[in-house]
């Protein structure tokens, strides 16, 4: 299942809140805002 496959499940509370989906949610909300402020920046300079 990709990240996002599982984001989504997650979120609508089709998976358990096991230690490891708890980890990788955390992980993949921090990519989704790492990516979103870079693609901001990139807006900016061009």
């Amino acid at each position: 299942m990709s990240s996002d496959e599982f984001y989504a499940n997650y979120l609508s509370v089709k998976l358990e809140d096991s230690k490891d989906f708890v980890e990788w949610a955390g992980d993949y909300q921090h990519y989704i805002e790492l990516k979103h402020e870079l693609e901001e920046k990139l807006k900016v300079t061009v």
